[in-house]
C-alpha cells in the first residue's frame, strides 16, 4: 500500500506541474497578444507623427520615425515606402531603389513602387545619355538620343506631351534607337 500512495503521490505531482505549465503558458500568450498589440499602437502613433514630419518636409526627423517602425515591424511598407520616398528627395537614388525594392518583395502589386523605381531609372538612363552625348564624336548623329533626353524631361517635367506619352512607350523607344 506504501508503494501505491508513493506512485499516486508521484502521478499527482506530476498532473499539478503540467496544469501548472498550461496555466503559464496561456499567461505568456495573453502577454504576446497584450505585447504585439501595445507594438502596433505603438507603430500607428510613431507613423502618425512621421507622417505628418514627412507632409511638412522635415525629412530628417520624419525618417528617424519611419527606422523607429521597422524597429518594431521590419516588414512594415508603409514605413519602407516613406523611407524610399525620403530618400528620392534626398537624391540617395540607390537607397531609395533599395527601400522600393523591399516594398515590391513584400507586396508584389505596389504600383507606386513600381513607378518610383521606374523614374529613378529613367533618372540615371538621362545621365548616362548626357554623357554619351558630351563624350560622342563629333560625326556621331545624336538627334535620336536628343530626342530620347527631351521625351525623359518631358515626362520629369510632367509637361502636357507627358499625358500622351506612356512609360512602356518610353522603354520601347530607348529599346529601339
Amino acid at each position: 500500500m506504501g508503494n501505491l500512495n508513493v506512485g499516486f503521490i508521484k502521478i499527482m505531482l506530476v498532473s499539478i506541474a503540467v496544469i501548472l505549465n498550461g496555466c503559464a503558458t496561456f499567461g505568456d500568450r495573453n502577454s504576446d497578444i497584450k505585447l504585439e498589440l501595445a507594438n502596433m499602437e505603438q507603430v500607428e502613433s510613431l507613423a502618425s507623427v512621421g507622417e505628418k514630419l514627412y507632409v511638412n518636409g522635415q525629412l530628417t526627423m520624419a525618417r528617424e520615425y519611419f527606422r523607429d517602425i521597422l524597429d518594431l515591424d521590419a516588414d512594415n511598407v508603409s514605413a519602407l515606402y516613406r523611407l524610399g520616398n525620403i530618400s528620392f528627395r534626398r537624391e540617395k537614388l540607390d537607397s531609395a531603389i533599395g527601400y522600393f525594392r523591399r516594398v515590391i518583395t513584400l507586396n508584389p502589386r505596389h504600383a507606386k513602387s513600381h513607378y518610383n523605381i521606374a523614374v529613378i531609372e529613367l533618372m540615371k538612363a538621362e545621365r548616362h545619355f548626357q554623357l554619351y552625348v558630351a563624350t560622342a564624336s563629333a560625326s556621331q548623329d545624336l538627334s535620336k538620343i536628343t530626342d530620347i533626353l527631351s521625351d525623359i524631361n518631358a515626362f520629369a517635367t510632367n509637361e502636357q506631351s507627358r499625358k500622351e506619352l506612356k512609360l512602356d512607350q518610353m522603354w520601347q523607344a530607348l529599346e529601339h534607337r
